[in-house]
Order: C-alpha cells, then sequence, then structure tokens
C-alpha cells in the first residue's frame, strides 16, 4: 500500500480504519446520538460520495494555496503557531470549491478545526476548586501509581488565560481514575501484582521500565 499509494491516500485510509470507525463515529456520533434519542445521517459518508472522492487525486482534497493564506491567529488555537508551508494548504479544497456559490467569503476562507472543549479556566473557578478538592495527597496517593507532585504541578499551571493544555488534561484523566477508584472501591495498586518475575522481550521488567 505505501509503495503504490500517495502518501496522502495512505494516511487517509489508515485514519478511516481507526480513529474514524472507533473514534469519531463511535463517540461523536452514534453513542452520543443514542444517548439522546437521537437518530442522525452522516451524508459525507454515502457510499456512492465516498466511492468517489476516494477516486480524486490528493491535489484537489488537500490543495497548495500559498496566495490563499489568512491569519492564522483568528483561526483557532490549533493555527495559532502554524508554520507558512501548512498555512499554505486548503483543506477540502475541491468541497470548498463546489459550495463557493452557496456560502460567504469567511466560512470559504476559514480553516478546518476540530470541535474542542475549553481548555482555559480561570484561576480560582469553580472547576478549579473542583479539582483542588479532588485531587488531594491523599487521594492520588491511594491510586498507587501516580507522583502527587507531578499532579500539584499541574494544579499550578493549569488554569488562567495561560493555562497549559497539557496540565489541564493531565488533571482531568487524574480526576477521572480518582473518581472512579472512589466511587468503586478500588484497592491502591501494589507493584507486585503488577510486574511480573520473567523478562519482558528480553529486557527485566521493573518498575523502571514500565
Amino acid at each position: 500500500m505505501r509503495s503504490l499509494w500517495h502518501p496522502l491516500h495512505t494516511s487517509q485510509y489508515m485514519w478511516n480504519k481507526s480513529s474514524l470507525a472507533n473514534v469519531l463515529l463511535s463517540c461523536l456520533g452514534d453513542r452520543t446520538e443514542m444517548a439522546h434519542s437521537v437518530e442522525a445521517r452522516t451524508p459525507f459518508l454515502d457510499h456512492h460520495l465516498t466511492e468517489y472522492v476516494n477516486r480524486l487525486p490528493p491535489s484537489v482534497k488537500l490543495a497548495y494555496s500559498p496566495v490563499h493564506k489568512v491569519d492564522q491567529c483568528e483561526q483557532g488555537p490549533l493555527w495559532k503557531n502554524a508554520g507558512l508551508a501548512l498555512q499554505s494548504l486548503t483543506e477540502k479544497w475541491i468541497l470548498r470549491e463546489a459550495v463557493r456559490p452557496y456560502i460567504t467569503d469567511e466560512l470559504y476562507k476559514r480553516r478546518k478545526h476540530p470541535f474542542l472543549a475549553p481548555t482555559r479556566w480561570p484561576e480560582g473557578g469553580a472547576l478549579h476548586q473542583l479539582f483542588g478538592r479532588l485531587l488531594t495527597r491523599d487521594a492520588v496517593e491511594a491510586l498507587g501509581f501516580l507522583d502527587f507532585a507531578v499532579v500539584e504541578e499541574a494544579l499550578g499551571h493549569a488554569f488562567g488565560p495561560k493555562g497549559d493544555t497539557k496540565a489541564f488534561r493531565t488533571l482531568v484523566y487524574v480526576a477521572a481514575w480518582v473518581t472512579l477508584a472512589e466511587r468503586f472501591g478500588v484497592k491502591k495498586a501494589d507493584k507486585d501484582d503488577w510486574i511480573g518475575q520473567g523478562k519482558l522481550g528480553g529486557r527485566q521488567a521493573t518498575a523502571d521500565y514500565y
């Protein structure tokens, strides 16, 4: 496949067989829709349209258009620090051209970006306070596999106008683990329970390795 297909088509095929089917259409499609008793349709996944688009050349899917640049700062956080090469590519070019007579210039020129949950939350706000109550030293260390100092540092950097997105995500993950452990009475992890005595791929299984 890698030797016969264009790299763009190879990557799209891998995406369709992995994240599209197992994450996007599941978590953002069927499950979300059924949770709210909504029967939805995904028109761009009509099999006739999909077969047609699969046969289109890469140049009309991701077009090189260096003269078609916009202020990346106005296009959301994903494009804020985008390089010149990335800015010179126009995603979904053929779709933009097909609908151009029916949409505004703003939509026509707008960069693609996913639906993202907010990652900037006020320091000292309700969510910050909730994490502070939930992610105590006792609660985090009761999990048995986390360093509280890392969580404490994340609490100090995740909030405010310059909040660190990675730190915020760390807090979300740890908060989920703490909540599940407390709700279901999960016992503290013990390294002897999950580190074997044998070898793993020729390497001794140790806490440092994991």
